[in-house]
């Protein structure tokens, strides 16, 4: 079985933008001012922060970081 790469194709420029919209369209819905991202040093929290700093700016996000003894220092 082949795999067809164009059916995978993204474009990413577009997709943050999309998130960011959707995620100031959530703030503005609940009616908050920003947002706090546990932060738990790995790769889905990371973009998560990214992206909320794209879409709400720095005075807007808070972040949190939760170290555990079994993360990489």
């Amino acid at each position: 079985m082949s795999l067809n790469m164009s059916l995978l194709k993204i474009e990413s420029g577009r997709e943050i933008g999309r998130i960011c919209r959707f995620i100031r369209g959530q703030m503005l819905r609940m009616r908050r001012e920003g947002v706090v991202v546990g932060l738990s040093g790995g790769i889905d929290s990371a973009v998560s922060a990214e992206l909320c700093l794209r879409a709400l700016g720095k005075e807007r996000v808070h972040a949190l970081f939760f170290p555990r003894k079994n993360l990489s220092p």
